[in-house]
Parts: C-alpha cells; structure tokens; sequence
C-alpha cells in the first residue's frame, strides 16, 4: 500500500514539473513571437533624426562683482534646418526649411520623423535667427546711461544624416553627425570642420552697461572748497572779530579787580 502511494506522488510531482516546463516553453515562444513583430513595426515606421542642442544665456555686467553669470530669461530664439539640397526630406509639414524654437536656458533633443526613401547620405544647414526689435549693438550718446544689448552667436553646424540598411535586412538604420562651419577672417564660411561635434552649444550674452555718473557743475565749486590751512602758531580764523576788543577789555578789568582786592586785604591785615 505504501508502495502504490509511493509511486503515485511520484507520478504526481513529474506531471507538475511537465506542466511548468511545458509553460515556460509557451511564454518563451509568445516573447519571441511578439519581439519579431514589434521589430517589423519599428522599421517600417518613419526614421527618426535626433541631435542635442542647447542653448545658454550669460550675463556680462559692468561689476565684476557681481557672481551671477548666468542670465534667467523667457527670450525666445528659433533655429532653421535647411536641406543643402532642396530634393532632401524635412518633417511634415515644413516647407522649404524646419524651425524649432528654443525658449530661455535649456536643453534639448530634436527629434524628428524623415520619410527617407533611400539610403544615402543627406546633409541640413542649422542656423539661429535673430529676434527681430531687440538691441544688438552697444547704444551711444545721450540717454544711453544703463542701456543694455545682446550679442547673440550665430554659428552654422551641418547636420549630417547617413541612412544605410539595416543589419538585420528590415527598414534603415540612420546615423547623424555634427560638424561646426569654419568661418575666415572675412566672416564668410569656409565649409565643415572635419571634427564631429558631441552636441550643439549656442551661447548668447545679454551686455549690461554702468550708469554713468553725473559731473559737478564748474559754478559750485566755491562753496564746496575746503578752508586753507592755517599757518603754524596763529589762531584759526573764523572771520568774524568785531567784538575782539570788547574781550580783551573785560579781561583787563577782571585781572585789576583781583589786584585790588588782594592789596585791600592786606592792609586790613596789617591793621590788626
């Protein structure tokens, strides 16, 4: 009897160790299954171009000082991405060029869907505009005292996309690079750099100018001069001495009355 109970806990177990392998193996295959598909899906979708950008406001103010380099502001810059070549793709709905905006310090990642239709290399010219209506340049002549403008940078980067096939033979496989535009000593640009740049840095700077300080006026000059000094050994002058004499005289008189008293004194001493 113990025997048969033996046995059939035996059987038991292996049939539970089978149901569980057995639905291990199921759920292995539904995630291949469904990473084959969701693989399928993500070629066939649109290419996505990303690329980081930044952009950075400083403050450069007349006071040294002053330990606040960095400018906090709600100034708003856009960026355009040109193709180099009309026949290249942009994002939906952009015609002609795409423009993003940039508001303030921050950080952040474009990324956008192209309908690449073949594989190739495909190159975008990225500039910043300049705000319309802000000052550019250091103002002159009156009423300029704590005036203030920008100087914004306005470098060029190409924007290089090489689109091959995927390794896996399904959709394309995009790859971006970033190259800074040279510029010459005549400020025209020169072509790319052959250096690939990590990101993109655009650093603007907000100019603050110190107020100036008035001048004295020539006609008060007189009053704010400070008295000559006095030569050694005389009296300071305070320009007044109508009633000197008055002085001495009350002096004299004070001295003769002790005089007197001192010799009435005596005398009455001596006739006692």
């Amino acid at each position: 009897m113990k025997t048969m109970e033996k046995k059939e806990g035996k059987r038991s177990l292996k049939t539970i160790k089978k149901r569980m392998r057995n639905h291990m193996l199921c759920l292995l295959a539904f995630v291949c299954v469904a990473s084959g598909v969701y693989g399928n899906v993500a070629y066939a979708a649109p290419n996505a171009v990303q690329f980081e950008i930044e952009q950075v406001f400083e403050l450069n103010h007349w006071n040294e000082n002053i330990a606040r380099r960095v400018l906090e502001t709600d100034m708003a810059v856009y960026y355009s991405l040109t193709p180099n070549n009309p026949s290249y793709p942009l994002p939906a709905g952009a015609e002609g060029e795409f423009r993003f905006s940039l508001v303030g310090n921050i950080e952040r990642v474009i990324n956008e869907q192209f309908n690449f239709d073949a594989v190739g290399e495909f190159s975008y010219r990225l500039r910043p505009i300049i705000p319309s209506g802000v000052p550019t340049q250091a103002p002159s002549g009156p009423g300029t005292s704590g005036a203030h403008w920008y100087e914004f940078e306005t470098t060029a980067y190409d924007i290089v996309v090489h689109v091959e096939n995927a390794a896996s033979g399904n959709g394309m496989a995009i790859f971006v690079h970033i190259h800074r535009i040279n510029v010459g000593d005549n400020g025209e640009e020169q072509g790319r750099s052959d250096t690939k740049e990590d990101g993109i840095v655009y650093t603007h700077v907000r100019h603050q100018w110190r107020a100036q300080e008035q001048e004295p006026d020539d006609d008060d000059d007189d009053d704010d001069d400070p008295p000559p000094p006095r030569p050694p050994g005389k009296p300071v002058q305070t320009g007044d001495d109508t009633n000197m004499l008055l002085w001495y005289i009350a002096g004299i008189a004070g001295v003769g009355i002790m005089v007197a008293m001192v010799i009435m004194k005596k005398r009455k001493q001596r006739k006692d």
